[in-house]
């Protein structure tokens, strides 16, 4: 009778834990909460342009060309429609639209290709009109990241207030100056990132090798 109970003693030692040990398992089974994935981070500038006028930057000149309407037509020998001034210099081109207006403004435009391939765009305009165009920016592309301010002086010695603005996202960067070169003078450009980066890099390169010959 002893022996008995002691292996029903012993029997319990042995198969309780392993019995309580699965129930842990199947508790803690059921009750975890599955793993879930990072949420993506958000856009630095969620309005960020991956084009201008409908074309792409990247894109080759002759579809920017196309794209844009400025493309001139052939016809019997006839030209039909504007030409865009293009000029090149070195592996860059430059094609310039004088006819682009928005909102009753007239807005000079130059495209900037790179290797072929659309890296930049220059947009003039009266600065008196600056107010206007910066609007048509906020609402097109929301808020900038920088404003800057600073007072500015002509050959006369009048006192102007410039101003600055500044949109930076993952692949564009793009500014709004009331004043550029001038007091009568605004400019707003676009710049792919990578591209200007490299030809700030070529430029310190090129001033470096420059210097070692004097």
């Amino acid at each position: 009778m002893r022996k008995l109970a002691a292996w029903c003693l012993l029997s319990l030692a042995v198969f309780v834990p392993t019995a309580y040990g699965q129930k842990k398992n199947e508790v803690a089974v059921a009750t975890a909460t599955p793993s879930k994935a990072p949420e993506p981070e958000a856009p630095s500038w969620p309005l960020e342009p991956k084009a201008f006028r409908g074309a792409a930057f990247g894109s080759s000149r002759e579809d920017v060309l196309k794209v844009i309407g400025v493309t001139p037509l052939e016809f019997h020998g006839i030209t039909i429609g504007h030409a865009p001034k293009c000029h090149q210099k070195g592996d860059e081109w430059t094609c310039q639209d004088d006819n682009f207006s928005v909102a009753g403004m007239v807005l000079p435009t130059e495209f900037l290709f790179a290797d072929d391939k659309l890296v930049a765009v220059f947009v003039r305009f009266q600065s008196e009109s600056f107010d206007k165009v910066r609007d048509i920016f906020l609402e097109r592309y929301g808020k900038p990241a920088a404003v800057e301010r600073t007072a500015i002086k002509n050959r006369m010695g009048a006192e102007f207030l410039d101003e600055d603005d500044r949109w930076m996202g993952d692949t564009i960067q793009m500014h709004i100056e009331k004043y550029t070169g001038t007091i009568e003078d605004g400019s707003a450009y676009f710049y792919v990132k990578t591209w200007i980066a490299k030809k700030l890099a070529d430029d310190e390169a090129a001033k470096k090798k420059a210097a070692t010959t004097f």
